[in-house]
């Protein structure tokens, strides 16, 4: 047999024992002990009962204990024993020299925490052994056993007599049998047999069957009895070598026998030898504690009369299959061991001292015997005794956890996935499969996300993980060469599988099968998931397999013919299912279904058509979307006896295409709009949870990979819809609107739609240059966010108009994104060509409360350029006129002061002669009286002198018939108005 596996269990501490009012205090000529969780009993040869505990007070030390002394016989006393259940201790012994009667001694204990008020024992009773009343006849007592409830007690001669007692040694309690018996039963005559030997030990338990039995161990031979009214022999175990020593278990109704050679056997006294253990030497004394048996040998170092004669103490495992050494040390001879105060104590004798050591083999707390496994890396046995000592389950799956990375990291991945399956919550799942997705073979990762799902902790993210684990296998497995067969479909073949470091000797087709007929329900949502991301990622063939055996038609059918692009089969499989996969299947793909065989398209369609209840409307209402590019197809559906010319095929396209266009568009916005919020990043997972597990590096990890591509999937094919719809609708507007009707009512439905891009293509082509302005300022404020660029339209459309350029500046100014580029340019326009006026141009720009100076500084700096030069020219006016006012002025001095000669002799309006009386002006002009009006001014220099005060109301009338004449002859009087209200409003400002 192998040698036992070391460790260091147990500390050695030597225990100092004190007695009030005396101090330390020593024990000699010891002859028995005997203990319980209270108290360990001392008992000295003179009588004298020592009970030992452990002081809670102030003064409570480890390696200490308080000691109280009591007289239990007066001359001699032979044997102790602890009745826990019964709180009382039985004492063996004897009163006077001169008197060979030994009595049974029962005292009452006091509980230790009233011991303050009362006495620690209480005497009960005393009875002889032997009672001559009784017809027990006195002889050597070999050994005597107490039961706990210290209502059996069994005593054993060298005659090879067992005598027991019932009720006898204590008072029975209230409640049990009240019959006092005495019994002398002789061994050899019980069990047949002879030769047995000296009884060398009795053990003493209740049995499950309601009895007590009884256990005689001789030298060669061990007989258990079960104590009925007629004791019967349980059985008989020949021992194979000599007794020398045994133990109870402690309450478990199991005995350890020490034989010669070193070996343990542990007998249960109902059912008889139970296992054996390998001991290290011939033992002297045994006893055990908790799952341990501690030995010391019958060999001593130096001698037994040295004074450092020392004897080898081992504390050894009795657990079936943890085979070792948990304490092993030499110390001075070894008396006898006694299981006491919840610990494990020695009495050993220094020398020839007649002196008593007491040591404490004090075992070390389960972390550090944990500790110690797995430093020597008992996995196993760490775990087996975490759960002999009941620790909590998060301990026990921590030391799975640690025994599962020591197994990756010596690359044993069997035993590591399942020791991570055991580990449950101790380790994050996504740990796990960050540990496992590098390897080549992903048997292992299916296992463990098996695991996730039998036990309830598994996402969706998980399963989307499993079924790319299966992929993998499937396409390991003969280069993707196996097929699901739809027959085998239905059973489900047992899990397990082998665990092949490859996936070829897998046979992912029945591990596919067991998983999708356990969870194919349960966990429908997310097997569609990882069927889309399989098939971004080129996993089609696999994608095609698990649809098919899901039964999910939609998509079996679009991998069909988005994948494979094998139309002849999803024809004739949609030949195959209902009337409502049909419908939704030619609703997906009817456009690329049409071209390969558009007989059996139109067949599909009259079918379903004819199978649906005529309350429910026209199939073709549902299919003219899809067909609405195919003549034939739209001519069809409209019906023989409609008016199917090619304008209402074209407004029907176009409204058909309008409608998908703008549902798909708010479909996109809406699907953008709900995954902005249900995005959180990896910092904010973590800290809301952290399963998560906290935030669990597989949503940071795998599964983030997997949801990022499957959301930019899904965008990039709406995207591309929309796209592609958008593009056909252009070249339907650019292709077919040559006539003025066409224009007309490609126009109203791009409005009715709000289809901005059509509206301003039909716009410009019907000469309608301002309302592209309109759509553009009812829009969402973003100017060109809709691929309409103002500016290039007003310089296409309106290179010298006012009014389209006031609009598009206006729009310019008022939009909520950057337009700076834009402004400067239309600026630079505006100021180049003259077509506005500076005060209106700044009350346009002062709409804008964001507009920085560098937008516009180059437009006001020429326009201030401008004002300076028209300032220089106002000033040179001015100063000429000053020159031209003083010449005046002297002019008019001088013809006060002087005279100057007329010489006309001829009116200067008529130019008949002139008669008296006439009229001279100081211009030199003269007239006759009836040539010139009532003002009395010259009418030659009228004209020139018009602009004063009184001539306002004149002019302004001339400007009403000015205004209503133009208005009348203008070609767009629309035009004119708005020229003429922008000069009204800068005139006004």
């Amino acid at each position: 047999m192998a040698a036992s596996r070391r460790f260091h269990f147990f500390d050695k501490c030597l225990i100092t024992v004190s007695e009030p009012g005396r101090g330390s205090v020593g024990f000699e000529a010891v002859v028995d002990t005997a203990g319980d969780d209270d108290f360990l009993w001392v008992l000295e040869s003179s009588g004298r009962l020592n009970a030992l505990y452990r002081d809670v007070g102030a003064a409570y030390s480890e390696d200490s204990l308080r000691c109280i002394s009591v007289k239990a016989f007066e001359f001699e006393a032979q044997r102790v024993f602890s009745c826990s259940e019964a709180l009382a201790v039985v004492v063996l012994g004897k009163d006077e020299e001169s008197d060979s009667m030994l009595k049974f001694n029962t005292y009452k204990v006091t509980p230790q925490f009233d011991l303050e008020n009362r006495e620690l024992l209480h005497f009960v009773q005393s009875v002889p052994v032997f009672s001559p009343s009784q017809g027990l006849v006195l002889d050597h007592v070999q050994a005597v056993a107490v039961s706990q409830c210290a209502s059996l007690a069994a005593v054993a001669t060298a005659g090879g007599s067992v005598y027991i007692y019932r009720n006898y040694v204590a008072p029975p309690v209230e409640g049990s049998p009240q019959e006092q018996r005495l019994r002398s039963y002789s061994v050899a005559d019980v069990a047949g047999a002879r030769h047995l030997g000296a009884i060398r030990a009795l053990h003493v338990s209740p049995l499950s069957s309601g009895p007590f039995g009884l256990a005689v161990c001789c030298d060669n031979l061990i007989i258990s009895l079960r104590l009925t009214s007629v004791p019967e022999v349980a059985y008989t175990q020949l021992i194979e070598s000599s007794f020398e020593a045994s133990c109870d278990l402690g309450g478990k109704g199991q005995f350890v026998v020490a034989k010669s050679g070193g070996m343990l056997d542990i007998y249960d006294i109902e059912s008889g030898f139970v296992s054996a253990v390998k001991g290290s030497e011939s033992c002297s004394s045994i006893c055990a504690y908790k799952n341990y048996v501690a030995t010391a040998s019958l060999e001593c170092r130096g001698g037994l009369e040295a004074s450092y004669a020392t004897t080898l103490v081992n504390v050894q495992s009795i657990i079936a299959g943890l085979d070792f050494v948990a304490h092993s040390q030499y110390i001075p001879v070894v008396f006898k061991f006694e299981r006491a105060l919840r610990s494990l104590y020695v009495f050993a004798r220094s020398g020839t001292s007649s002196a008593l050591i007491l040591f404490e083999l004090r075992e070390k707390g389960i972390h550090d015997r944990l500790q110690i496994l797995i430093r020597k890396r008992m996995f196993e046995w760490a775990m087996h005794i975490a759960a002999l000592e009941r620790r909590p389950i998060a301990e026990c799956e921590e030391l799975h956890k640690i025994h599962a990375n020591w197994l990756y990291d010596k690359g044993h991945y069997d035993l590591a996935i399942e020791a991570y399956c055991r580990a449950g919550s101790a380790v994050e799942p996504a740990f796990v499969i960050g540990r496992f997705m590098p390897l080549r073979s992903r048997f292992y990762l299916y296992k463990y996300l098996l695991h996730l799902h039998r036990s309830g902790t598994a996402s969706r993210i998980h399963t989307v993980v499993l079924m790319r684990a299966l992929q993998s296998l499937f396409e390991d497995n003969s280069g993707g060469s196996c097929r699901w067969d739809t027959a085998d479909s239905s059973t489900s073949p047992t899990s397990g599988g082998t665990s092949e470091p490859d996936g070829n000797g897998v046979d992912c087709q029945q591990l596919l099968s067991a998983f999708l007929s356990e969870f194919g329900d349960s966990h429908q949502d997310g097997i569609m998931d990882a069927l889309s991301d399989c098939r971004s990622a080129g996993g089609s063939d696999f994608a095609r397999v698990v649809a098919l055996a899901q039964q999910d038609h939609d998509q079996y059918i679009d991998i069909l013919v988005e994948d494979f692009h094998d139309y002849s089969s999803a024809l004739d499989y949609l030949r195959t299912v209902n009337r409502q996969v049909a419908c939704n299947a030619i609703l997906r793909h009817g456009r690329r279904l049409v071209k390969h065989d558009p007989e059996a398209v139109l067949s599909l369609i009259r079918k379903i058509g004819e199978s649906m209840p005529h309350s429910t409307g026209s199939v073709h209402d549902a299919f003219v979307p899809i067909f609405c590019m195919e003549d034939r197809f739209l001519a069809e559906m409209l019906g023989p006896d409609g008016p199917s010319t090619q304008l209402l095929i074209f407004s029907t396209r176009l409204h058909l295409m309008l409608d998908q266009f703008a549902s798909r568009r708010r479909r996109r916005m809406a699907d953008t709009a709900d995954a902005a919020p249900a995005a959180p990043t990896a910092a904010q997972s973590t800290g809301d949870d952290p399963n998560v597990h906290p935030a669990s590096a597989l949503e940071n990890g795998v599964g983030s990979i997997a949801t990022a591509e499957a959301a930019s999937a899904a965008y990039v094919d709406g995207e591309s819809d929309v796209t592609g719809l958008e593009n056909r609708m252009w070249k339907l507007l650019n292709g077919n609107t040559q006539l003025a009707e066409y224009q007309m009512i490609a126009l109203i439905l791009c409005l009715l739609y709000g289809y901005q891009r059509g509206a301003n293509l039909m716009a410009i082509k019907m000469g309608y240059y301002h309302l592209p302005l309109v759509l553009a300022g009812m829009g969402n404020n973003e100017i060109n966010s809709n691929k309409f660029d103002l500016l290039n339209h007003a310089l296409s459309y309106g290179y010298n108009e006012p009014t389209l350029w006031i609009g598009t500046l206006s729009l310019l100014v008022g939009a909520s994104n950057d337009t700076s580029e834009e402004i400067r340019g239309a600026l630079r326009h505006i100021q180049t060509h003259r077509l506005l006026s500076f005060p209106g141009v700044l009350a346009i720009l002062k709409k804008k409360r964001t507009l920085q100076f560098c937008h516009v500084k180059e437009y006001l700096r020429n326009e201030f350029r401008r004002i300076d030069e028209l300032l220089h020219e106002c000033i040179g006016d001015i100063a000429q006129d000053k020159i031209d006012c003083s010449q005046m002025n002297r002019d008019l001095q001088r013809l006060q002061h002087s005279y100057f000669v007329i010489n006309n002799t001829n009116c200067s309006r008529c130019e008949l002669c002139l008669e008296m009386p006439s009229l001279h002006f100081y211009c030199q002009h003269s007239f006759h009286t009836y040539c010139i009006g009532t003002d009395g001014v010259c009418p030659k220099c009228a004209p020139a002198t018009q602009d004063g005060p009184g001539a306002r109301p004149q002019k302004s009338s001339g400007h009403q018939d000015d205004f209503f004449k133009f208005l009348s002859g203008a070609t767009d009087p629309f035009v004119y108005m708005a020229q003429q209200l922008e000069r009204f409003a800068f005139a006004q400002s």
